[in-house]
C-alpha cells in the first residue's frame, strides 16, 4: 500500500481492520494479557506457540512475529521457496493503549490491518522457534474465498476462473500457478508433507495421498525428495505439554486452579490466560 492515496485504500482493509479491532477490545474487557488475532486457515505447532508465549512473557515483547509456510490446495501440497520476507503477528499485547490502526509503519513486512500503534517492542522468532502454517488456497470452497470481501480484488481473472484453473491442478500435472499476482513469481515447486493439522477438505479427500511424502516437483516434474528431518521436527513440535501452565513456566503461584494467571506482571495489565 505504500504512496496509496485514502481513496486508493479498500473497503476490505477497513472491515478487516475494524473486526480485529472488536476481538482486540473484548480480550481486554476478558482480562487478557496477550492475544492472537488469526484467520480461520492459520495454524500453528502447539509447542512452538507455548514457547513462543513463553518468551514474550520473560522478554515483556508486544508482539511476536514469525515466518509462514504456505499450502494450495491440499493440506499435504506445501509451497516452496519458503517467503522469509513476510513476517505474521502471531502473538500480542492486549493493552489499552494499543490499538489496532491501518499500516502503522513497522520495519517488516506484515500484513497492514495486524499492526498495534505503539507497539515497539518486537521479538522476531525464526522458523526453528515458531511457523505458521498457512492454508491459504485450502479449502471446501474456491469460489467462496476468491469472491470474498477481503479476496475479490486481489483476483482480477474472477472468482470462477481462478478457482477452476486450481481445481484442475496438481503438483504433477503442471507448474504452480498461483493465482494471486503478487504471489505468483514467489514460488516455483511443491513439496509434498505430512497433514500435520489432520485437516480434511470435501472435494479433495485423497488428492495428495496419492503422491508420495517427501517428494518436490517442479514444473509438474518429480525433481527431488525432501529429507524426512524437517516433517518431524513439525510433528514434533505439535505435541504440547500436559498444560499451557507447565507450558508457559511462570513462577510458582501465578496459577489458579483452573489455568488462569491470578496475579498481574508489574506493569499493571491483569489477568493473563491461556492463549
Amino acid at each position: 500500500m505504500g504512496g496509496a492515496s485514502p481513496e486508493d485504500i479498500g473497503d476490505h482493509f477497513c472491515n478487516e481492520l475494524s473486526k480485529r479491532e472488536i476481538g482486540r477490545r473484548r480480550c481486554l474487557a476478558g482480562g487478557c494479557h496477550a492475544f492472537m488475532s488469526i484467520d480461520a486457515d492459520e495454524f500453528y505447532a502447539r509447542a512452538q506457540l507455548a514457547e513462543a508465549a513463553r518468551a514474550m512473557w520473560r522478554g515483556g515483547h508486544d508482539v511476536v512475529t514469525c515466518r509462514m509456510r504456505t499450502f494450495m490446495v491440499d493440506p499435504t501440497w506445501e509451497l516452496r521457496p519458503h517467503d522469509d520476507t513476510s513476517r505474521v503477528a502471531a502473538l500480542m499485547r492486549c493493552h489499552p493503549h494499543m490499538p489496532f490502526r491501518l499500516c502503522v509503519p513497522t520495519s517488516m513486512l506484515v500484513d497492514p490491518t495486524r499492526r498495534l500503534l505503539r507497539a515497539s517492542r518486537v521479538l522476531d522468532l525464526p522458523r526453528a522457534r515458531l511457523e505458521m502454517h498457512h492454508m491459504s488456497l485450502v479449502r471446501r470452497s474456491l469460489r467462496s474465498k476468491f469472491s470474498s470481501v477481503s479476496n475479490r480484488a486481489n483476483y482480477p481473472q474472477g472468482a470462477e476462473a481462478a478457482a477452476r484453473s486450481l481445481e484442475a491442478w496438481a503438483p504433477d500435472k503442471g507448474p504452480v500457478v498461483h493465482p494471486h499476482p503478487a504471489a505468483r513469481p514467489r514460488f516455483n515447486s511443491v513439496v509434498v508433507v505430512p497433514n500435520h493439522f489432520g485437516i480434511r477438505v470435501r472435494g479433495t479427500a485423497g488428492r495428495g495421498s496419492r503422491l508420495r511424502q517427501g517428494a518436490r516437483y517442479s514444473g509438474g516434474k518429480l525433481v527431488g525428495h525432501e529429507a524426512a528431518a524437517d516433517a518431524e521436527g513439525v510433528a514434533s513440535a505439535l505435541r504440547m505439554p500436559a498444560s499451557w501452565a507447565d507450558s508457559l513456566a511462570l513462577p510458582a503461584g501465578e496459577w489458579g486452579p483452573d489455568g488462569v494467571a491470578i496475579r498481574a506482571r508489574a506493569d499493571g495489565i491483569e489477568g493473563l490466560r491461556p492463549l
